[in-house]
């Protein structure tokens, strides 16, 4: 088999489950994030490139996914983006979830539960009328892109002793990953790795893997498996229906030249099914659930993650969380972020990868970045701006508020 299959990952080992504020119009246990643990035990590099892998509640399958690898390279990237996201969107515990129409209908359907009931009430009451439903005044409706679906939100409510508020400690030892990580070696004489030939393993080697899965494993949060036809599938399981899904060879991928050598990765790309009355969006390479759903990470987001060492990764992470109210953090096209003033959008400080590490602008006075411990802080050629070096093993995620907020005194004086 060409895939190296992990042991179960705990989401404690991985993730730090954090609480922020619910957003305005829905319930209030949407409050939670997760967020890479520092220092965690078990290296990146078993997590590092393209693969397929389960989530288990108690030891009992409930979702398949694959993950790509990186945007131009399938040995590169962490399954990590896809599996932070998970852990909360699919327990009803993000401040993203929201639904389509079709999905929010049979929620109200269904029969009652607290975290239906809270979704409910939020909506104005099952009784309500549905096609008066907008989603400009309801947050948890969307026409586009809906990130979670009625199963998974059954799944959810069905464990509410786990996902539930208050339940957090139960939810980080409940619930555990495993990924089956392609293997290097299985791409030593292949040709050299680019967008095109990224996605056809995406979708000719591991989307093969992951239908055949799908269909004998039946986890009852893919979009696939019919309502009522879940299965309770085990680690030992998802090996075995992953080692026969691979059994037939892979087709090599061979490049082609010129114009249609661009066009490879556009016609492997299959189309988006649409499942709620067409309210599917257009299909995100980054997106790999089917149905609609938008739940990985954005896609600018990974390609500023891919290039960084897992210190700098956890680093990122921690300065999220430390975001105070006025200032928000935008990951940008050219891989980097920028921290920006609300109101006005005005950029405070800039930050971008290099060889693993992060390099950031201020506009800010040198002495102010030296004095929070960044050494090499000059001024830009521009005379705008202060460069200088992020070290994860010297400076805290909170001294780049600090240089912020000295920024933005600084273009209000």
């Amino acid at each position: 088999m060409i895939f190296d299959v992990s042991r179960p990952m705990t989401a404690r080992e991985l993730f730090r489950l954090n609480s922020v504020e619910p957003k305005q119009g829905k319930p209030g246990f949407m409050n939670l994030r997760a967020l890479r643990r520092p220092g965690r035990a078990i290296t990146k590099e078993q997590l590092t490139g393209a693969g397929i892998y389960g989530l288990f509640l108690h030891g009992s399958l409930y979702y398949i996914g694959i993950f790509a690898g990186s945007t131009r390279d399938a040995l590169s990237g962490t399954v990590l983006v896809r599996w932070k996201k998970h852990l909360t969107y699919q327990a009803l515990r993000s401040p993203e979830v929201c639904f389509s129409r079709s999905n929010l209908g049979a929620i109200l359907d269904d029969a009652p539960n607290p975290a239906f009931d809270a979704i409910a009430q939020t909506l104005g009451g099952r009784e309500v009328d549905r096609d008066l439903l907008d989603a400009d005044e309801h947050p948890l409706l969307q026409r586009h892109g809906a990130s979670c679906t009625y199963a998974k939100a059954r799944f959810a409510a069905r464990h509410w002793d786990v996902f539930g508020p208050g339940n957090e400690e139960a939810m980080a030892d409940g619930v555990s990953f495993v990924f089956a990580r392609l293997k290097p070696e299985a791409l030593a004489d292949a040709a050299p790795m680019d967008a095109p030939h990224r996605a056809w393993i995406k979708h000719k080697w591991l989307g093969r893997c992951e239908t055949a899965m799908i269909g004998t494993l039946n986890p009852i949060c893919n979009a696939q498996t019919p309502i009522g036809e879940e299965k309770s599938g085990t680690v030992d399981d998802f090996a075995r229906a992953l080692k026969e899904a691979s059994r037939p060879a892979f087709a090599p991928y061979i490049p082609t030249d010129g114009e249609a050598a661009g066009k490879v990765a556009e016609q492997n790309e299959p189309a988006s099914e649409v499942t709620d009355e067409q309210e599917a969006p257009h299909h995100n390479d980054e997106t790999e659930d089917v149905g609609g759903e938008i739940e990985a990470v954005d896609p600018q987001e990974q390609r500023f993650r891919d290039k960084l060492s897992p210190d700098c990764d956890a680093f990122v992470d921690e300065l999220d969380e430390l975001l105070p109210v006025g200032i928000d953090l935008k990951f940008m096209k050219k891989p980097g972020f920028r921290l920006h003033q609300e109101p006005g959008h005005h950029v405070l400080l800039m930050v971008s990868p290099r060889s693993g590490g992060m390099v950031g602008k201020v506009g800010a006075s040198v002495s102010i970045a030296r004095t929070l411990g960044f050494q090499d802080a000059d001024l830009n050629n521009d005379g705008k701006w202060v460069d200088f070096t992020i070290d994860p093993a010297v400076h805290q995620p909170s001294a780049l508020l600090t240089l912020a907020g000295a920024a933005m005194k600084s273009k209000r004086n």
